[in-house]
């Protein structure tokens, strides 16, 4: 009888225990649970690339997958690595502005100021003149290498897109390319000598003198009708009627030969 007993009593105590492992381990996968969904929630929320929960430690990067880990006290959670992929991002790119000399090699991230996915992928759309670079190599899906080729005189404009490989997410932008030697000049085609303080004057750029240049400017019937040296970015047309007139003007050696509509 003292045997029997002795036997019910270590079966009610095992019965006991296993109640309390039971209890523990609902209590740990609860615990786990919630620190799962905390991180989630962080990883969701988060826009940077480095974000903390408690003693919770979350790493991630916009548009691309992230590979991180819950740890509470001395235990990492889900047997491992939690795996979370970032929403879609929609490249937002700006124009870049080059200036270049005849013949140069060119190398220019035109990503660096831009908001682009981690995972992305450029092409070249278009080039205008389509003649005017060699090649064009793109590093990294970011830097464009290439050389410009002749004395170029008109803005070199190359069209490309990027797009977010995980979501087909793209957008197009442009660099435009101008010859330095020119510096901020603008091939001027129209101007309105009127008198009322707004593009009186025929300018091609905003200085007070064009250091090296000559100006000649045409009737319809090929006849000179004005000429000065380094010019001064102020003709106003006086004594000539409206109508379309042409113009050379020379920098450096380098040529622009335009029409010109002058309309009071």
């Amino acid at each position: 009888m003292k045997q029997a007993y002795t036997y019910l009593e270590l079966a009610d105590r095992m019965i006991k225990f296993g109640m309390v492992v039971l209890l523990f381990i609902l209590s740990s996968a609860s615990a786990d649970s919630q620190d799962y969904q905390a991180a989630q929630l962080s990883l969701i929320s988060s826009a940077s690339s480095y974000s903390e929960v408690g003693e919770r430690r979350l790493h991630s990067s916009i548009g691309e997958p992230v590979v991180s880990y819950v740890q509470r006290g001395d235990r990492r959670l889900n047997s491992g690595f939690l795996q979370v992929t970032a929403t879609c991002v929609t490249p937002e790119l700006s124009p870049d502005d080059l200036l270049a000399n005849p013949g140069e090699s060119v190398s220019i991230d035109v990503l660096i100021n831009d908001r682009v996915p981690g995972d992305r992928i450029m092409t070249i759309k278009s080039i205008s003149p389509e003649n005017a670079t060699s090649d064009i190599s793109i590093e990294n899906n970011s830097v464009l290498n290439f050389d410009l080729i002749g004395d170029f005189r008109e803005e070199i404009r190359i069209v490309y897109e990027l797009c977010d490989m995980s979501c087909d997410e793209c957008t197009e932008s442009f660099l435009l390319i101008r010859n330095a030697i020119f510096g901020n000049l603008v091939a001027t085609e129209a101007f309105t000598p009127n008198g009322d303080g707004e593009n009186d004057e025929l300018r091609f750029t905003l200085d007070s003198e064009i250091p090296g240049s000559e100006l000649w400017v045409y009737n319809r019937w090929g006849q000179e009708i004005f000429y000065q040296k380094n010019y001064t970015n102020n003709w106003t047309a006086d004594g000539y009627p409206d109508g379309v007139y042409y113009y050379v003007l020379e920098v450096s050696g380098l040529q622009f030969k335009k029409s010109l509509t002058i309309a009071r």
